[in-house]
């Protein structure tokens, strides 16, 4: 089951799609933290609408909230928070399509503390090469 998700994750990425975290406590309680949402690529969000936008090279997930055109700028926020951001047109990544809560918490322990996890990746990969040997022996 988990191999199939992966490869539902790999289609989707090569159709111009890509998977973000939600790291921070500013969407809930519509996103709550370590969501992992798919973010359709290049999509223009209109207002309402949940975004990612590119803010000093990290990414920003909030809702749009305005957008004016003439200026070509668009006013974001955090369902959560009372401060909007005003980014302009080219720091849209794209518009979320589906947030699945929980689920990114995996990444996000990944960005905090990569040793641990790789070192129980290896343990887990050893574990389970042990078991296709011993199946394979019997």
């Amino acid at each position: 089951m988990g191999v199939l998700a992966l490869i539902l994750l790999g289609l989707y990425m090569a159709q111009g799609y890509e998977v973000v975290y939600v790291p921070t406590g500013s969407m809930e309680p519509n996103l709550p933290i370590g969501s992992l949402a798919l973010i359709q690529l290049g999509a223009r969000p209109v207002v309402g609408q949940v975004a990612v936008a590119d803010e000093l090279g990290e990414p920003l997930i909030h809702r749009v909230i305005w957008i004016n055109d003439s200026s070509a700028t668009f006013g974001f926020r955090g369902d959560n928070t009372n401060s909007t951001t005003v980014l302009p047109f080219s720091s849209i990544v794209g518009v979320m399509v589906i947030a699945l809560p929980l689920l990114g918490y995996l990444p996000m322990s990944l960005r905090s503390a990569p040793l641990v996890w790789i070192l129980g990746s290896v343990a887990l990969l050893a574990v389970a090469a042990g078991f296709s040997l011993a199946e394979k022996r019997k």
